[in-house]
């Protein structure tokens, strides 16, 4: 299985893992995304979601914390207690709760966009901008 699955991706998907970052082996790779990519779709059960573009950010939110959260499960347990597939199924399935609260962390930026604009450039510039600052 292994050598098959590295015939027919062919070098080139190695070193697009190489330059993400994986360090472990390409079929756990493959295997564990399949496992996040899953286990993200199945909570939507539990959380449905209120628009279709929800989903394709949980399925993005899930690729992206299954993977920075395997490569750090594989750094710090390089002998694996536990399958990587397992660990990335796990994150795959809290991404989606992660992908709520950035989702709504932007949505409260957004609607406070101008009072926080207006804070950044009173500490960056104090006074008003264009004009004298006269104490």
């Amino acid at each position: 299985m292994k050598s098959s699955l590295n015939e027919t991706v062919g070098d080139g998907f190695v070193y697009l893992l190489l330059a993400l970052g994986v360090t472990f082996q390409t079929h756990e790779y493959v295997g564990g995304i399949l496992f996040a990519l899953a286990s993200a779709m199945l909570t939507r059960h539990w959380f449905p979601e209120r628009d279709r573009r929800e989903i394709w950010v949980t399925l993005l939110a899930a690729w992206i914390v299954a993977t920075i959260g395997a490569e750090l499960y594989s750094l710090k347990y390089p002998t694996h207690p536990l399958p990587v597939q397992i660990v990335m199924a796990g994150l795959g399935a809290v991404s989606r709760v992660v992908a709520t609260l950035l989702l709504q962390l932007m949505l409260r930026a957004e609607k406070r966009s101008d009072e926080l604009a207006d804070r950044v450039i009173d500490r960056v510039l104090p006074g008003e901008i264009g004009g004298d600052d006269k104490p």
